[in-house]
């Protein structure tokens, strides 16, 4: 039995935002980004939990496009919703300390117009208005049933979630503070040893850096 994203405990603001510490937040921020999608992956991974699951990372054309075999332009991840069958392009956002913490929590569609500004944003966008425009492939190979666009931010708000799946024509806004909740809930084991190892690879590296004993 499949069950709804818990309400989150965690909170980006207590991890990620401290007055004064804006060198700080930065590099938490830059840290965090770089395993973040392993985060999403290990949580759609949970046959029994999750709500989705992900068929890996799309790349999306125009017929034009995939008749003078064009790159195209892939995205994060294609989210299978487990309940209906049906499938969605995925692109993660998680800008938590860029512009003294603007982007940090969703709160209305107005945030995502800086990233409108990049063609790959605009046709993942695109994708949610029509998808029969498109193809997708998935590890080379072309998938049917993709009806729309889900989009994950760090934060977000309800306000914000309802604000930009109505304007954008998005079948979901997941936040990452409601998937690690989930994990730990869960008692994620995949996510638990995620978490020991870059921590060791940190501890390693920041002993490794200091004077030797």
């Amino acid at each position: 039995m499949l069950i709804q994203l818990t309400l989150s405990f965690m909170d980006f603001n207590k991890i990620f935002r401290h007055e004064g510490l804006r060198a700080q937040d930065k590099f938490l921020s830059r840290l965090f980004g770089i395993f973040s999608e392993e985060i999403v992956r290990i949580w759609a991974s949970d046959e029994i939990l999750a709500p989705y699951k992900d068929l890996g990372r799309p790349t999306v054309k125009t017929q034009v496009e995939a008749n003078n075999k064009n790159r195209g332009r892939t995205f994060d991840f294609t989210l299978g919703e487990k309940k209906t069958g049906k499938r969605f392009i995925c692109e993660q956002k998680c800008e938590l300390e860029f512009e003294n913490y603007k982007y940090l929590e969703l709160k209305g569609s107005e945030q995502l117009r800086h990233h409108e500004k990049n063609f790959a944003f605009r046709r993942f966008l695109d994708v949610g208005k029509d998808p029969r425009k498109y193809q997708v492939f998935v590890k080379g190979r072309q998938i049917e049933n993709v009806r729309g666009i889900v989009l994950i931010w760090g934060k977000v708000s309800e306000r914000g979630r309802k604000e930009v799946k109505e304007r954008y024509h998005m079948h979901g806004v997941l936040s990452l503070e409601d998937i690690i909740s989930d994990l730990v809930i869960w008692k994620s084991k995949s996510y638990l040893e995620l978490i020991r190892e870059k921590q060791k690879w940190c501890n390693n590296l920041f002993h490794n850096l200091g004077p030797s004993t």
